[in-house]
């Protein structure tokens, strides 16, 4: 496998590879698939197929570079046997506003917008160590996943 995309800028190849595997891993663990933490030398990426291995179990996972310029990257990987529809955001972080309440609030326009609901009857838990959506209080099964660093904050979800 590739292990180095032909950018011609290692630094920017590393964090490619880096927000793949990632994803991967949170991608994997949301599955169920039990990858130790920090282990990412089991997973392998090839950046022109945009996957992700899995050393240990043989599982393929599929990347995608939502936002990537100099300034940021993401990357939402998905494990579905047939593609997914990924909806995604990178937003700027306001002056003093909190990265995880910003990242939540983003998070439920998206799916208020995408799914024509009352942004009011959403909201963001947690439920077995992972981000879900509570509609009117009840827990939906829904692929969410959020994440910020420095200015920035990201979400994405699988669409139904």
């Amino acid at each position: 496998m590739k292990r180095f995309p032909k950018d011609g800028d290692g630094f920017r190849s590393f964090w490619r590879i880096f927000a793949a595997k990632e994803a991967a891993w949170k991608a994997l663990v949301q599955a169920g698939v039990r990858v130790p933490d920090g282990a990412y030398r089991l997973l392998e990426f090839d950046a022109e197929l945009n996957e992700i291995v899995c050393l240990p179990t043989g599982d393929r996972v599929r990347a995608e570079f939502a936002e990537d310029d100099s300034d940021k990257l993401h990357c939402v990987a998905s494990l579905a046997a047939a593609p997914a529809v990924v909806r995604r955001g990178v937003a700027r972080l306001a002056a003093g506003a909190d990265p995880s309440t910003s990242a939540r609030e983003s998070l439920i326009e998206s799916l208020a917008r995408e799914r024509g609901l009352d942004a009011a009857s959403l909201a963001v838990g947690e439920r077995e160590g992972f981000p879900r959506i509570l509609e009117r209080g009840r827990w939906k099964d829904w692929s969410v996943s959020l994440s910020h660093a420095g200015r920035f904050v990201a979400f994405s979800y699988i669409a139904d």
